[in-house]
Order: structure tokens, then sequence, then C-alpha cells
């Protein structure tokens, strides 16, 4: 817990935008904006985003800053639409009431504009306001439509306001939320956990038994939860109570959940009969007693950890309007105080996750991969650039929020320094990584479905190279991999710079990325990405190219003839991938003649490299196995006994290593790494 308070917190916000808004050259409420959104995205409490800057009017009658979508196989199918308020006073300024209802009042009035005017002659047509005002026909449109109103701001909202005034559109509740300064302070103070989750019960109360001793850390209920009951709440909160759970929902055609699929919609009353039910988690419980029978009313933090596929099953029936009134799911509620959650919950649901296997995908975020990646980032400077002071660093977030939390402990001056070594601008996280490798992959359908899709297949095509030779995740693999960040960062603002006119520019670059690689890869040429790293920049010659291919791309995805008519959904079809490689085929690669490498260079470049990289990992290992200390080996000795895989040999191993680490062979330390102490590592990430 940080010892930090609220006004100093603010002063340190201030502080950071400065410092950002000058790196970018950008205005600080932006940068604000920016900074903001991403820290309720590494919450988990939003998962996309996009700024928009066209959202405003001349008589300030109405306004957009950013808007929010879910696009994960979980999703709840929102929108949600956001303006900031930043303000730059010496001290916190209390968000009053009057200011607040002024901008909700704003962001109605853009949505009524969007339901009831022609958009195309309102907006300029592929900008930002118009993009949103097509979002909102769509949500308006569909069969559940959900509606969030976002002020995000620095300023802490009054103490006077204690409810807001309803807002109901076309029939639609529109649900506000409010992030002020007291909010994001809890949210930093709590670093990665989310705000609590509060659920009410009382107009759906749920019939429990007790099954545990009132004087005991933690108490169980065994009950039955309605399938619409269930379906709400899952309506509201989306993935977020499945925070828990290591597994993601599989989809409809997974055989499990197709049969589960199956059972709601013809044998409803035996649902309960066939399903294994639910295990959940709860800080805190709110029960009464009524004719005798103990109900819950209220909860606190739930998390589902055993039975995401079954709640994700029944909200996707509840969605195809599938009648959920004969639907009950059993379940079983653990719940833990506050003081003791953090590691029961993670042994609650490591032993509830028995009922199908856990594929490796979904513990692919803790591989060594990550941890080599960020090791490199901490090692390897970016070259120097004209008229640049000092050396920068690329920076590798190998765990979440990781960038800030090591500047937490850091004085102001130290993490200015910090900063100057390592600028937001060239921040890397996992997500972005993915993007960029799949997109030269040439995937970029895979890459514009986003969210665990995406994720998904970064994990198998890294699997696959580290699984072949993981000496190939060497120095020139991450100062490649820095070039193609590059490459696509550069391309993606300069496309959605508003003179572009471009609809989804960051897909579009994709694309055109992938459209780019392929042509080279059929030629039988090889991009020399060196060339771009030690500039770290994009070369000129490179960006016309991509540039051109942009607005090829571009015109197809709009071609009025498209099959689809949401240019988004269009973009997230292998078809369209299809389509646009055999239309736009004349690509003058001799334009970037200069950025090709030969293929003998290539292979004599990738022998050495292995060569290196496998003395490094021999050396890394050696030390590593070597340094660690007998009370965390006493942990590893747990860790074997627990998951049953400990054996007289690793018992030995482990002895030498306690009582004389300095007489481990380095093959002696390579079998304690790969035999176990590598999956130790990989199920605690944060060592």
């Amino acid at each position: 817990m940080s010892d930090l308070s609220i006004e100093e917190y603010y002063d340190e916000l201030k502080e950071k935008i400065n410092l950002s808004a000058n790196a970018h050259e950008a205005p600080q409420e932006s940068q604000f904006l920016t900074f903001m959104l991403d820290t309720l995205q590494d919450a988990r409490e939003i998962e996309t985003y996009q700024l928009i800057d066209d959202a405003r009017d001349a008589n300030d009658r109405f306004r957009a800053d950013a808007f929010i979508e879910e696009d994960s196989n979980l999703s709840t199918g929102m929108l949600g639409i956001v303006v900031s308020l930043y303000d730059q006073s010496e001290k916190p300024e209390n968000l009053t009431r009057t200011e607040l209802e002024k901008f909700l009042k704003k962001i109605k009035a853009f949505v009524n504009i969007a339901l009831e005017k022609d958009i195309d002659d309102i907006f300029e047509i592929n900008g930002g306001a118009h993009q949103l005002a097509y979002k909102i026909k769509n949500v308006f449109s569909s069969e559940l439509p959900k509606l969030n109103f976002y002020i995000v701001s620095n300023q802490p909202l009054s103490s006077r306001i204690t409810d807001l005034e309803k807002i109901v559109i076309n029939g639609v509740n529109v649900n506000t939320h409010i992030w002020d300064l007291s909010r994001f302070y809890q949210l930093y103070l709590q670093d990665t956990d989310s705000v609590d989750i509060e659920i009410d019960l009382k107009a759906n109360p749920i019939n429990v038994l007790e099954a545990s001793s009132s004087d005991e850390k933690i108490q169980i209920f065994l009950g039955v939860i309605p399938g619409n009951t269930l379906f709400n709440i899952f309506h509201t909160y989306g993935s977020k109570l499945l925070e828990q759970n290591v597994r993601s929902f599989m989809g409809a055609k997974n055989p499990a959940n197709k049969g589960m699929k199956e059972t709601v919609r013809t044998a409803p009353e035996k649902f309960i009969a066939f399903n294994n039910g639910i295990s959940a988690t709860a800080e805190s419980v709110v029960t009464e007693s009524s004719s005798g029978q103990l109900r819950i009313v209220g909860m606190t933090n739930f998390q589902i950890v055993n039975g995401g596929q079954t709640t994700a099953t029944i909200y996707a029936a509840g969605k195809e309007k599938i009648n959920l009134d004969k639907i009950f799911v059993q379940m079983k509620l653990v719940v833990v105080r506050h003081e003791n959650a953090s590691d029961l919950l993670i042994k609650i649901s490591e032993f509830s996750n028995t009922q199908s296997k856990v594929q490796k995908s979904d513990f692919f975020s803790h591989h060594d991969y990550h941890r080599r990646m960020h090791d490199f980032s901490k090692r390897f400077a970016a070259p120097p650039q004209p008229n640049s002071v000092g050396l920068t660093k690329w920076y590798y977030e190998r765990i979440r929020k990781q960038y800030l939390n090591d500047q937490s402990r850091l004085t102001a001056s130290e993490q200015r320094a910090f900063q100057r070594e390592y600028p937001k601008q060239q921040l890397l996280t996992k997500t972005d990584l993915g993007k960029y490798i799949i997109t030269f992959d040439c995937l970029p359908h895979v890459v514009c479905k986003g969210g665990e899709y995406n994720f998904v297949k970064f994990s198998e095509i890294i699997r696959a190279i580290w699984d072949k030779n993981e000496a190939d995740i060497n120095e020139r693999y991450y100062k490649e991999t820095i070039a193609k960040a590059i490459i696509w960062k550069n391309l993606n603002s300069l496309l959605a710079a508003r003179s572009m006119q471009m609809t989804s520019p960051s897909k579009i670059g994709t694309y055109a990325i992938s459209l780019l690689m392929n042509a080279i890869n059929n030629a039988g040429k090889n991009l020399n990405l060196m060339s771009v790293w030690n500039i770290q920049s994009l070369p000129k010659n490179l960006e016309s190219l991509l540039i051109q291919i942009s607005k090829e791309v571009h015109t197809w995805a709009n071609d009025n003839s498209r099959p689809v008519e949401n240019v988004d959904s269009y973009l997230k079809s292998e078809k369209f991938w299809e389509l646009i490689k055999a239309k736009i085929i004349n690509i003058d690669l001799g334009l970037i003649s200069d950025l090709f490498i030969d293929k003998n260079e290539i292979k004599q470049n990738k022998q050495d490299d292995r060569k290196d990289q496998r003395l490094t990992n021999t050396l890394q290992i050696e030390l590593m196995i070597k340094g660690v200390n007998n009370s965390d080996w006493n942990l590893v000795e747990d860790f074997l006994k627990v998951h049953g895989i400990d054996s007289p040999t690793k018992s030995d191993l482990i002895r030498i290593a306690k009582q004389t680490p300095h007489k481990l062979s380095p093959a002696q330390c390579k079998k304690i790494y790969d035999d176990f102490y590598a999956e130790y590592l990989e199920l605690n990430p944060n060592l």
C-alpha cells in the first residue's frame, strides 16, 4: 500500500501528463484521457477504446471524446461514450453536480443526433464522430442494447452528490460511470486490483445453505442460482466476473458448450442434473432469513473460478432469446475476507479447474519468452539518433502495470530519469507485441478481431518458435521485433491524422503491412528489419509505399458492394483478406529495394545468433539456479508436492542447491531449470 496522499497523487498525475504532453507534442487533455483510459484498460475495467477529436460542435451543444467497446468473445456487446474533464488547478477542485450534469447532457445530445439525424450530413464521413454515431445506431437496433456514459476527470466528485438523475434514451436505460480523482486514487492504491464489484440481489435473492462454521476464516454456501439471475449478473459485469478463471469461453462450437446450449434449448428442466454447476468466490455477502430460509441478497467482488463456460453458454442462450425460466445452476460460493483473499483465491481457482483440460495458451502470459524479452529490453539500448541527448531503451512489460510499478518507489527526479531512459512511447505490452507479430505473419483479420482471439494466435506462433529452437529468441529477434513495432506504430500514427480520412486506421494499416509482407514473401525476398532498428523510424520510401497500399485497402473496405455493412466487421473476416490479396497485386517492391537483405546473410546470421543465445542461456540459467535462496527452494519443494511431481532425483538436486550450490554443474543447473524450476516460475510470474 502506498503512503502517497490523494493531493500528492493529484500533483504526480499532473506532472506525468505534462511530461507526456511535452514528449508527444500533444494537448494535455488528450494525454490525460489516454493515460486514464490506459489505466482502466490495465485494470480490466474496460477493453478497447478509441479517441475522437471531431465530436464537439462550435456551439458546445454535444460532445464525445472517446468510445469504448468490448471486443472479446465474452463481450456483453456494450458501447461506452467518454467525456474527459481535465483540471490544471494547483489543488484539486470538486466536480460539482451542475458541471457533471452539463457534460452528461452533451453526451446525451450526441446520442440523440446519431439516432435522429442523417449522420452523413452532420459528421465528416470516416471521421471519429461519424464512426461513433454509426455504432450508436447499431447498438440501438440490437436485441439487447446497452449504453454507458463515462466521465473521466482528475477532479474529486463533490461529496454532496449521492445519486444521479436516471438517463433513458428511446427506452434504453443508460448506465453512468464517474471516474473521478478519488476513484482513480483508489485504483492506484489497489495497484492491479479492480474497484469493488457490488451486486445487489434484493430483487432476486439466492437461496443457500451454509456449509461452514461461523468462526472460520472462510464461509462456504451451497445454493442454486436461477438462470435469469446469472444472465443478468453477467450482462452487467461481463468478463470482470472471470478474472480468477484461467479459461476463456471456448465458443458454442466446443462440444461441451454445444451440448450445454442444446440442453438449455430443448430440456431446460434437466440442465441442473446434467451440469456440474459453478464454483465462485466473494469477499463478502449480505444474507437474510425468510421463513427459515437463508438467502443471499448482496455480494462484493463475486468471481466465477470454475464454470465460466457454463455462465457464458447461458448468457449466449439468453441473448438469442432462449427462455431461461427453467434453468437453474448449482453453486458453491466461498466467501474469503479481503485480508486473506489473494493467496486463497489463487488456490481455489487452481484446484477448482479440473472440469476440462486447461490449454497451454491459458498460461502463455507467464511463458519464459516474456521473461527473456523483458531482459532484452533492459539490456539493449536503441541506437542514438541525430540531435538526441542520451540513450533510450524500449520497455517490454511482461507483467501488467510493470512499467508504472517500476517507477512507484522512485523520487520525482528519479521518475523523470526513468522516463527519459524508457519513454512512454517506447513502452511495449504483451497485447501490443502480439498485434505486431501477427500482422507481420500476414494474419490481419486475426489482429482485427482483437482481445483473447488475438492472444491465442500469438501464443501459438511463439510456442512454435520456442519449441522448435528457443535460441531463435535472441538479440537479433528482439531488435527485429522492435522494428516491427516501429513500422506499425508510425504507420498507425500517420493514418490516424484527420487529413487521411481513414475509417478504422489501425486496422487498415494492419492490412497494408500484411499485404506488403505477403508480396515480399511471394517474391522470395526478405525485409531488412535491422535497418529500421538502426534508424528507429520508418524509412521514407517504406512509408510512402505503405500509405499507398493503405489507401487501396481503405477503398476496398468501403466499397458499396461489400457483403457486410459494418466496415469494422468486414475487416475481421478472412474473406476480406482473401479478396484484397487477389485485388491488390501491383505492389512496386522496387521502391524499397534498398531495404532487402540477402538470403545467405540471413542464414549465416541465424546460425551465429543461435550459438550466441545458447551460450547466454547456459550462463544465465547457471547464475539463476545458483542464486536461489533456501527459503525459495522450500517453496519449490512445496510446489512439487502439491502438484504430485516430486521425485527422489529432484529432491537430491534441490538438496545440493541448498547446501552447496557452487558444486552444481552447468548440466545439473539446466536439468533443474528444464525439469521443474521453469514450470514453477511460469506459475509464479512475479518472481
